[in-house]
């Protein structure tokens, strides 16, 4: 069963490209990389560019080639029914019934494969509105995921003597932590007032560097696999 979203255009030999990797029993499902029509009509869709080849390239591709853990995105993909009917079906108690499903498959022993040398074409929303109605989306449905799939998350997969796999912990749990150390820096700011240059290069200065370029390698990273000529452009974007 192959699935797209209505903005979604699969080249016309995605069949072809993905059927034959179900001749292994154990796959359930294959996800294919998004790419994207619009990437150029704004600054706006070059960062959701961005954020989303760090996505499928690093994180994607990586939990892929472990064997852990990694979620069908909703479209650009191909299932198996039996993974779908073992799993028990699509649940909609979630806005991320995709997400859900995807663990609930993998928990049952369910092996997916990630393919990022095929592309599935598609569109970014092009305004803030659309972009923040869709980050709110994902970032809700995930949340409702982990709280639902938490308490299987620690069990072995059926006929399996390997240890249980890794669940993902999504990266929205850590926006409660921005609230609260934002409400911090005031107190931070008073208490560093009458600390000279040298603390803060000895102190401020690694921990910068440490917290910024680990987010900007993940993304950096990820352009230079995509893009190895023009990559380097993505340092003028980083900032936005």
């Amino acid at each position: 069963m192959a699935i797209f979203d209505a903005d979604f255009i699969p080249e016309s030999d995605f069949l072809r490209r993905t059927i034959p990797y179900f001749q292994d029993p154990a796959i359930g499902m294959v996800q294919t990389r998004w790419t994207y029509l619009n990437r150029d009509y704004s600054l706006l869709t070059q960062v959701e560019t961005i954020l989303l080849d760090g996505h499928f390239v690093v994180e994607h591709g990586a939990r892929s080639r472990r064997g852990t853990f990694f979620n069908f995105n909703g479209t650009a993909g191909a299932w198996r029914r039996a993974a779908i009917d073992s799993a028990g079906g699509w649940e909609h108690d979630t806005l991320t019934e995709d997400t859900d499903l995807s663990y609930r498959a993998q928990l049952k022993g369910w092996k997916f494969l990630y393919l990022p040398e095929i592309e599935c074409a598609s569109e970014l929303p092009v305004d803030m509105n659309g972009f923040k109605a869709q980050q709110a989306r994902w970032a809700k449905g995930l949340m409702q995921t982990r709280k639902k799939s938490c308490h299987r998350s620690c069990a072995p997969a059926p006929h399996s003597t390997s240890k249980p796999k890794p669940f993902p912990s999504h990266a929205n749990i850590s926006y409660p932590l921005m609230v609260l150390f934002s409400a911090m820096l005031l107190p931070a700011m008073i208490v560093r007032f009458y600390q000279g240059w040298f603390q803060m290069l000895l102190i401020d200065l690694p921990l910068f560097l440490a917290s910024t370029c680990s987010i900007s390698s993940f993304y950096l990273v990820a352009q230079r696999e995509l893009r190895p000529k023009t990559w380097w452009r993505t340092f003028s974007i980083c900032p936005s």
